[in-house]
């Protein structure tokens, strides 16, 4: 009777231990069901249902693209430093894992990502906050092509009409400014919505030219392999295009804080000593104006974004339509 009074408290000790175990998992099941933004589910997780009617202005979600490409988070950061004693301290998070379309989507919504760095769009002015400034003055449209190792077939190209004669497509991102500015000038293009496909592509002779940008391509050649690919060395492709920074709708006063910064930028020269720092010497490098120019219009460019181009790029376009 003692052993069996001994096996029946046990069991009825785990059978307590059961109980809340289940109950434990049950409540973590109601809280995901329901979304309840309570420090019981996680403390440190954002809720990415809550609405974002928010005043905050110290934690900046960047989409992950402007941390690859060279000079852009650097330029936030200093527009987030010239606007510190105002407004205060700050945090940069990265956000990884979104392609372009899907990371304009979400800087609408200001759920995943607040902040984000890529080429003027006219539609995408209109339903974002943009900070008007051309934060490459305008080396994303500077493109040189990434081409096949050992293709030569560039050499005699010299407009447009040659690349169609020639069969020769260029290829590009599908939610990118450059698609429809290609398209606009009767470029042969192939796309894909997804960035490091398009190398792949290019391998395998999908197309024949990545047009990449001045302030993109040098960090892209660094990781591909040599024998696979080159830079080609006479043809440049130019077109009014900036890089520039848009905030979610959601965070105006992370807006606010950034075009101040700005305003405190455009007044000394820290804007020049940026330009200098990221991109000056690339120009240079490529021997960009010694090469073959196609110059191509952009007539999706806005006119507050034609502006900011002539009065702080490198190249006035006040001919191109």
């Amino acid at each position: 009777m003692r052993i069996y009074a001994k096996y029946y408290n046990i069991c009825r000790f785990v059978e307590r231990i059961l109980t809340v175990c289940l109950a434990v998992i049950a409540l973590m099941a109601l809280i995901n069901i329901l979304n309840i933004p309570s420090s019981l589910a996680n403390s440190n997780q954002i809720d990415q249902n809550q609405p974002k009617e928010l005043n905050t202005i110290d934690k900046v979600l960047v989409w992950g693209r402007g941390f690859d490409v060279k000079g852009s988070i650097e330029y936030i950061e200093l527009l987030l430093n010239l606007s510190a004693e105002k407004y205060g301290p700050y945090k940069i998070v990265k956000v990884t894992g979104l392609e372009q379309g899907r990371a304009v989507s979400e800087l609408r919504t200001g759920r995943l990502v607040n902040t984000a760095i890529f080429g003027m769009d006219a539609t995408a002015e209109k339903s974002l906050l943009p900070v008007y400034y051309p934060v490459d003055r305008g080396l994303l449209g500077l493109r040189v092509c990434i081409i096949r190792a050992g293709d030569t077939r560039f050499d005699s190209v010299s407009n447009i009409k040659d690349l169609v004669h020639k069969n020769l497509a260029i290829g590009v991102g599908t939610h990118w400014p450059d698609r429809k500015i290609l398209q606009a000038n009767q470029v042969p293009i192939v796309t894909s919505a997804v960035y490091h496909s398009l190398f792949q592509m290019l391998a395998q002779r999908r197309f024949d030219c990545f047009a990449r940008s001045l302030n993109e391509v040098e960090n892209e050649m660094f990781v591909l392999d040599p024998t696979k690919f080159a830079i080609e060395k006479d043809l440049a492709i130019i077109y009014p295009l900036s890089n520039m920074l848009y905030v979610s709708p959601k965070y105006p006063q992370l807006h606010e804080r950034l075009n101040y910064g700005l305003e405190q930028a455009l007044k000394t020269n820290a804007l020049t000593q940026h330009y200098q720092e990221h991109y000056a010497e690339i120009i240079q490098r490529l021997h960009f104006f010694s090469r073959k120019l196609v110059i191509l219009g952009n007539p999706d460019l806005s006119k507050k974004s034609r502006q900011i181009m002539n009065q702080y790029g490198l190249i006035s376009f006040e001919q191109s339509h």
